[in-house]
């Protein structure tokens, strides 16, 4: 190979090189483009919410809006009071082995082995019987343990 095909194999090299380079330029700049509106986005996107990982001190805090609870559906403030409920009899345990619980619960209360003051039946799902009387008239209702004695 003479001198002027050595400048020309060297020439050519040379503009593959460029070519090569000018397009892993091109690609990086397009992909900064996309990278820099992809975060535009975010941003907006992101824009409501507060700063992630911001430590403030207790002090500095503003405060929370305290939630009004609302009561389970079962508790006794939705026992409907202007009922007139008298427990006449209430046994508590599995049938066959019934303690009598009357004079330790009144109605509305949650009657468990605690307000039993024993486990009538350990290891078994017990019942609540009650025999009562509701505005005059005479009740047998059926608690599971753990629920409210509402009528």
């Amino acid at each position: 190979m003479n001198g002027q095909e050595k400048d020309k194999v060297l020439t050519l090299a040379e503009q593959i090189a460029k070519a090569e380079k000018d397009k892993e330029e091109a690609f990086a700049a397009k992909t900064d483009q996309k990278n820099k509106e992809r975060n535009e986005e975010e941003e907006v996107r992101f824009s409501n919410y507060r700063e992630p990982n911001k430590i403030v001190p207790k002090n500095e805090r503003e405060p929370k809006e305290k939630k009004e609870r609302k009561p389970r559906v079962s508790t006794p403030e939705f026992m409907d009071e202007t009922k007139d409920v008298v427990l006449i009899e209430v046994l508590y345990g599995i049938e066959g082995s019934k303690i009598d619980i009357t004079d330790k619960v009144q109605p509305g209360q949650k009657v468990n082995n605690k307000a039993a003051g024993q486990d009538p039946a350990p290891g078994k799902r017990k019942k609540v019987f009650v025999k009562a009387t509701v505005d005059g008239e005479e009740v047998e209702k059926t608690f599971a343990e753990g629920k409210y004695l509402i009528f």
